[in-house]
């Protein structure tokens, strides 16, 4: 990540357009892939044996829902709709204003932002339907490929965990980080699959859209504070007394 941030600074030599050739370049590799994915699933013979397990675990799990399990799911996946997710991020943005971190106000906007364009692109060219069983609740109005609630709630809470500089902690506490920052998103994956809102493919992909939009946002962030700072750098290498961040990145 060091090293992309490192290229797309000596490319873009701006502290605006570094980051944005990152989020463009992300936006294309990123999209390329999942509709690869989606496509050879939903619409080719190859997708045969994925499309039946797909079927099978959805359909068991429609058949084994419990009222207790179906109220869990109910809160698990409200957490993850748009406006808890814009609540979360503006937090974290006057929090990072407060703290007058200024570039890393940059990292949750961008990822989401980054998720989101690509989601709406992959979503609409695959079109899968979303599973045939009883839906619990409203079904949205996009697609099920990829699934957008998980790839959001993985930028806005591995994005805090970042923010937190939780690389840089002892194993122990790094673990429990991690930790916390996965019990949303797990709860949020089997949510809108217990719900009948997607595929298990669906919510595996919004999983790797989501860890790939914050890395992406990571490495933009930090090529913005290299094309601010060009003395920096050593060889190539990031300073380790920079914070949070800024020295996340660069591990």
């Amino acid at each position: 990540m060091e090293g992309a941030a490192v290229a797309a600074d000596r490319r873009a030599h701006s502290p605006w357009r570094a980051p944005a050739l990152v989020a463009v370049a992300a936006y294309v590799a990123i999209g390329l892939v999942l509709l690869a994915a989606g496509w050879v699933i939903v619409h080719t013979s190859l997708g045969d044996p994925v499309r039946s397990w797909d079927e099978t675990i959805s359909r068991n799990i429609s058949l084994g829902r419990t009222s207790g399990w179906s109220d869990y799911s109910d809160v698990g996946t409200s957490g993850a709709n748009t406006m808890p997710v814009v609540i979360g991020m503006v937090v974290v943005t006057i929090v990072l204003a407060a703290l007058r971190r200024w570039r890393d106000m940059l990292l949750v906007p961008l990822a989401l932002a980054i998720e989101l364009s690509t989601f709406l692109t992959v979503n609409y060219i695959v079109g899968r339907d979303r599973p045939n069983v009883a839906q619990l609740g409203g079904e949205p109005g996009t697609h099920s490929f990829p699934s957008g609630h998980v790839a959001a709630t993985f930028v806005l809470w591995f994005g805090i965990a970042l923010l937190l500089g939780s690389g840089r902690w002892r194993t122990p506490w790094r673990l429990l980080a991690w930790t916390l920052a996965a019990v949303p998103v797990v709860t949020v994956a089997f949510s809108r699959v217990y719900r009948g809102m997607h595929f298990t493919t669906d919510v595996l992909a919004g999983l790797l859209l989501g860890a790939a939009a914050l890395a992406a946002a990571a490495v933009a962030t930090r090529s913005s504070w290299l094309a601010s700072n060009p003395l920096s750098r050593r060889d190539g290498r990031a300073d380790r007394d920079l914070d949070l961040t800024e020295a996340e990145v660069g591990r």
